[in-house]
């Protein structure tokens, strides 16, 4: 007796397929965030860079609120790179795109080291003769590929050296990183590196930003917080850009060195307004007050500490090259974004360039504080129709650090700092 044929399986209904997918599908989303959570390492760099400072929220949780603005956050974050050279110009649309290749012949490739910490070391000593803090010219002053300002000096004094540099570091930050990190390290020199084109501005912004309540990392970066739910901010960052770094509608021209007219380096926009509207404002502000506090409080720190301590004031590309450029005045309203009589705001910028620096110098003179300045090296080499920095960036690359590391190394030991 043939089998009666089974009856046909039924399938279920359309709304039970459709609930069972979308809770198949929130359960993998779910796995997926608690992946996330735990290897946040997994997330692309460019959405955690997105989150300052480098994401480093995604790593540790409440570590922003844990850490005042008087200090910085650690660890900090940053990761190795090595790639072409920074064109932070380029990024704020400063230079034209095409201009990349001018930095790039003369300097193909950049290597910087971090530490655990995501400071600017390639190794990481427990002690260390020589300590340097600052901001980002030190960071980039660690680079290895090609040898920079660090390695420069570590090879000249044949001695260790731990770099506190920190991208956009002020001076309560370079403070608190030599009196939390730099110190322990027992060193003999501490060499403070001040950047003469922000960072009495960044002093005044902290000055500012104590007198709206902001106490912490965390205040101040409260709509910039790593999310608590990643896959979702991560799926809509496919779909929105980041925040706008631009600094003008349109790129602007190129300035031509004097001696050699072939050769073009461009300005930041905010540091040639600085000497354009003269230093006067921020040596009488807050922010200046503030910043020789900070060199006042790291000097006596260092000397308490048994160290040597010298201030090196590194001065902007725009207070170099002022003098030994071809700029129409119609130029330079265009990149400090003024009006007004551009004859004699270029002769007034030439007039008062160098002023921060001589503030500094004689601040330093009457707290008896060593002072040493990069600027003579570097406008020799402007002078020259030479740059000590990159043509579409704000720093210094690798031949100009070591124009400046060989002077420092030959008054370091001339003036008696080095202890032999």
């Amino acid at each position: 007796m043939p089998a009666s044929p089974s009856a046909p399986r039924r399938r279920p209904p359309l709304r039970l397929r459709l609930l069972l997918a979308g809770m198949a599908l929130f359960v993998c989303l779910l796995l997926v965030e608690v992946l996330l959570h735990a290897m946040p390492q997994l997330l692309p760099g460019a959405y955690r860079e997105r989150f300052p400072p480098h994401g480093i929220e995604f790593f540790h949780r409440g570590l922003l609120d844990r850490t005042p603005l008087t200090s910085v956050p650690i660890p900090y974050g940053a990761e190795p790179y090595s790639g072409p050279p920074p064109q932070d110009l380029i990024d704020r649309n400063v230079a034209p795109a095409s201009a990349a290749a001018i930095d790039r012949k003369e300097t193909p490739h950049v290597v910087l080291p971090t530490d655990r910490d995501g400071l600017p070391n390639a190794e990481r000593h427990a002690q260390a003769d020589l300590v340097l803090v600052g901001d980002s010219f030190l960071v980039y002053g660690a680079q290895t590929e090609p040898p920079g300002l660090v390695p420069a000096l570590a090879a000249g004094l044949s001695t260790r050296t731990l770099n506190l540099g920190v991208s956009g570091a002020g001076p309560d930050q370079a403070r608190s990183l030599l009196q939390h990190v730099g110190l322990l390290a027992r060193p003999k020199l501490v060499l403070w590196f001040f950047f003469g084109g922000n960072d009495g501005l960044d002093a005044e912004a902290a000055a500012q930003r104590e007198e709206q309540g902001l106490r912490t990392w965390g205040d101040l970066l409260a709509g910039r917080r790593a999310p608590r739910w990643i896959v979702p901010s991560l799926c809509a960052s496919y779909f929105t850009q980041g925040p706008d770094t631009t600094l003008v509608a349109a790129p602007l021209p190129g300035l031509a060195a004097s001696t050699a007219p072939d050769r073009l380096t461009w300005f930041h926009p905010d540091y040639a307004r600085l000497l354009a509207l003269g230093p006067d404002l921020l040596l009488a502000s807050k922010g200046w007050q503030r910043s020789l506090s900070a060199v006042r409080a790291g000097h006596a720190d260092a000397a308490q500490a048994g160290a040597r301590f010298v201030l090196v004031y590194v001065p902007s590309k725009e207070q170099v090259h002022l003098p030994y450029v071809r700029i129409e005045p119609a130029t330079l309203l265009d990149y400090v974004g003024m009006q007004g009589d551009a004859a004699a705001l270029i002769e007034a910028a030439r007039r008062h360039r160098g002023q921060i620096e001589t503030a500094l110098e004689q601040a330093c003179r009457d707290s008896g504080i060593a002072f040493w300045s990069c600027t003579p090296v570097l406008e020799r080499m402007a002078r020259d129709g030479d740059s000590g920095y990159y043509a579409t960036d704000t720093h210094w690359h690798a031949r100009g650090q070591n124009a400046v590391a060989a002077e420092l190394l030959t008054h370091l030991r001339a003036a008696g700092l080095w202890p032999q």
